[in-house]
């Protein structure tokens, strides 16, 4: 994994190769994807691709990154790629009136998972759904979601690696393998909940 190699030429370069998103994913985790589809540490490849005037990983870029961040973004993968949509200022209306870029954001929670979605996935990845705060459990697995490590009890950061060395599948704090979370099932009285959630998410 390339960490700190500097080739300022890369500036002016477009992304190598442009992965497609999958189905509900989030910026943070495309982006993440896309710096190791390139062999490279996310924080050094933003630095190799990227002219920024902010760091993106300095902020949730999920929620801040602005207008012309992403037409910059949105160039380097000649426009292969639809950035905003990746975002969740895509609920603007639907959760409040307007996503803050930043501010706080009352339905907007930092990082979830399901460990079994990222077992099961073919590429593992981090979904825009998971960001909601009302979006407490999975619904294919029937399984609440998990905010920190259960490990170490670390909150998630998928820009960073365990030692630079295992990547965002990983705590990158104790190195614990997000996939092998125990299950939190729910139980059978939460049903109701379990539809309320649907309903909120149909709106």
């Amino acid at each position: 994994m390339i960490k700190k190699i500097k080739i300022l030429q890369l500036k002016d370069v477009n992304f190598l190769i442009v992965p497609q998103p999958l189905k509900d994913e989030l910026l943070s985790s495309w982006i993440v994807r896309t710096a190791y589809a390139h062999k490279t540490h996310p924080h050094t490849f933003e630095n190799l691709y990227l002219d920024l005037p902010q760091k993106l990983f300095s902020k949730d870029i999920d929620v801040s990154i602005d207008k012309e961040t992403i037409q910059i973004v949105q160039s380097k993968c000649r426009d292969k790629v639809n950035i905003f949509s990746l975002t969740v200022q895509t609920y603007n209306i639907y959760l409040q009136e307007k996503i803050v870029p930043h501010g706080f954001n009352k339905f907007i929670t930092p990082l979830r998972y399901c460990p079994q979605c990222l077992k099961e996935d073919k590429i593992p990845y981090f979904r825009k759904a998971w960001k909601v705060i009302f979006s407490t459990i999975c619904f294919q697995h029937h399984c609440f979601l998990y905010d920190s490590c259960p490990h170490c009890k670390s909150t998630l950061d998928i820009s960073k690696m365990y030692n630079n060395k295992l990547p965002y599948t990983h705590c990158y704090k104790c190195g614990f393998k997000l996939e092998k979370s125990k299950k939190l099932s729910i139980h059978h009285t939460d049903k109701d909940n379990i539809q309320n959630i649907k309903k909120l998410f149909s709106i």
